[in-house]
Order: structure tokens, then sequence, then C-alpha cells
């Protein structure tokens, strides 16, 4: 309890960063054609030694999280060959409003303490929360102008709705529902293959990724090696809801 607290005091005051909103992240990551990380709540509970629902921590994962925070850290965006979107909403929150929901309390303040301690201040970072519902419009972007796409998901079923609302040339790599980082290595064979048996052009494709954390290693690990991914976290089974549906949902009865 001691230790939270002391968390929570740490970080009481807003962060101030170099960001871009959810449209600007997305804007970036298409015109510079590199691929996209999103740290959320369970990222921060897998640095920490924290299972998730769907994800173990073990030492090697938290050891490529780390990986992934120092390469960017060092490098930034272009160097690093990825954008690294964070929960601005929740770091720009001052502690005060932070009290305002006892969820908001228990998900982001070990987020908003590592963030500051750990993170480089000056970097530029996108929005978390581009994948949320309702603004499929304008995320949809990121994979309009791909000739190929690769779509990496636990059920065949979200990547048959995705050829059918987007009528893109698709192939689908299947991974575990848990503990994919178990695997990952083998998915990013499966992912590699995939371009190999097909010849994709790695400038024209897309790799689509949901995959928990595990989806965080695939994306740095293939960055290195020129690929673009994007990580799509629950855009397909669960997105987010955006801000105008939020408060559609608080002031209707």
């Amino acid at each position: 309890m001691i230790r939270y607290l002391f968390r929570y005091f740490y970080a009481f005051s807003s962060t101030k960063i170099d960001a871009l909103n959810y449209k600007e992240s997305i804007d970036y990551v298409v015109q510079q054609k590199i691929s996209l990380i999103r740290w959320g709540d369970g990222e921060t509970c897998i640095l920490e030694g924290q299972d998730i629902e769907y994800q173990a921590s073990t030492s090697e994962l938290r050891q490529k999280m780390t990986d992934i925070v120092n390469t960017y850290n060092q490098r930034g965006p272009e160097g690093a060959g990825y954008l690294l979107a964070m929960p601005l909403k929740y770091l720009f929150m001052d502690g005060w409003e932070l009290l305002r929901k006892r969820i908001w309390i228990n998900c982001w303040v070990n987020t908003r303490y590592i963030f500051k301690c750990i993170f480089n201040q000056k970097n530029i970072y996108g929005d978390s929360a581009i994948f949320c519902s309702g603004i499929n419009n304008y995320y949809s972007k990121i994979w309009e102008d791909a000739e190929y796409i690769v779509f990496v998901h636990c059920d065949i079923k979200f990547h048959r709705q995705f050829v059918k609302t987007y009528n893109k040339e698709s192939y689908f790599v299947q991974i575990p529902p848990r503990d994919s980082f178990s695997v990952h290595e083998k998915i990013e064979q499966d992912i590699i293959a995939v371009f190999e048996k097909n010849n994709l052009d790695i400038k024209k494709t897309r790799i689509l990724i949901s995959a928990g954390p595990a989806a965080k290693v695939i994306t740095y690990e293939l960055a290195q090696k020129g690929y673009i991914c994007i990580d799509t976290g629950h855009c397909w089974d669960d997105p987010p809801l955006s801000k105008d549906q939020l408060w559609i949902k608080a002031n209707t009865a």
C-alpha cells in the first residue's frame, strides 16, 4: 500500500510530452511507413512481473518489453522503426482527476509512474486509443494503400470479416488464444514464410497483429528486419469505445 501511494504521488502531476492525437498518430504511421506498438496497462503488468488474463509474465518477456522501451528511448520512432503509442488520456490527467474513478487508479497509477521513470520524455509518442469503435473509417487509412495484408489472430472469423469489409488480398496466420509469447519465434517464422511463399513486397504489405503483449515483441523484432507491423489489439473482437460513444453512453438512459 505504501509503495502504491508513493507511486501515485510521484506521478501526481500530468505528463508533459510531445504527443500525437489518434488522427495524427495514424497519419504519422502512414506517412513514415513505420510500425506501431501500443502500450497499455497489460504491458505495465507484464513489465512488473504480473500475469494478465491471456499472457503469463516471464523473465524473457519482461526483458523484451524493456528492450522495446530502451530502443525507443535511444533511437526515437524513425530510428527504431516503430511509433510507440501510450495511453495519453491517463498520462495527461493530474492526480485529482485520476481520483474520480477507482478503476482509473487501479489501472493507471503504475503506468504513469513507470512512464516518468524509464521512458524518454523528449521523444514523440502516439496515442494508443487508435482502434476505438466508431473511428474505423479513419484508422483504416493504415492499410488503405497496402496491396497485401498478413492478418495475425487466434480466430479466423475476424480475418474473414476483415476481407469482406476491406476487400484486400489477405493471408491468415493462426496464433494461440493465450500465452502467444511462448511461441512468438514460430509466429514470426510463419509470417515470414507467408512473404516468401507468396513473394510479397515488404513495403507494400501490412502485418496486422492481435496477440496481446506478444504482438509488441513480434512487431519490435520484425520491424528491425524492415517489415511494417501494426499492433491492433482488440480492434476486431472487442474494440474500446471512442470519446463520443462514451459521452453518449454516459448521457443516455
